[in-house]
């Protein structure tokens, strides 16, 4: 992701991050590269602090997996298939 942020500078490139893409219409693409996170899905899940950090690409379902686990419930979002990326920003709105 760093070489495509870096390489858009270079050529002068107006960048947008995608999600996991669950924005049908495509409102949060604003031209020229596009850069999805979609493989970056990580959770780690901290049962004692009962905190969670994910990563941008990661969908509500992994999250809400990782969470009951231990278990712990959340409130993330209501679709196992949004990214909570684009669903804490607004929607995929951009």
């Amino acid at each position: 992701m760093i070489a495509a942020v870096k390489f858009s500078r270079v050529n002068n490139l107006l960048v947008s991050t995608r999600g996991v893409g669950h924005s049908f219409p495509g409102t949060s693409v604003a031209g020229g590269m596009v850069i999805g996170p979609s493989e970056m899905n990580s959770v780690r899940v901290d049962p004692i602090t009962r905190t969670a950090r994910a990563e941008g690409g990661t969908k509500c379902g992994a999250h809400d997996w990782e969470s009951q686990t231990f278990g712990l419930v959340t409130s993330v979002c209501n679709n196992h298939d949004t990214g909570i990326g684009g669903f804490t920003l607004g929607g995929g709105m951009g």
